[in-house]
């Protein structure tokens, strides 16, 4: 969708309709940088689960 729309596969991080920034530079300056971490690592700890259980459906349906 990149490739189609703003014509590159790599998207500029700083242009004129946002700046781009991880989610790791922003947690030290929010109130609670401890809590927003914690929150951080839970939903990536959900991510990496969701994934395996993806991927496993995915080598099932392959292998079908």
């Amino acid at each position: 969708m990149i490739r189609d729309i703003f014509n590159t596969t790599e998207p500029n991080p700083n242009n004129s309709y946002y700046t781009m920034r991880s989610l790791e530079s922003i947690v030290p300056t929010l109130s609670d940088p401890a809590a927003a971490q914690k929150r951080l690592d839970d939903i990536r700890a959900a991510y990496r689960e969701l994934s395996a259980i993806y991927q496993a459906g995915e080598k099932t349906m392959a292998l079908s």
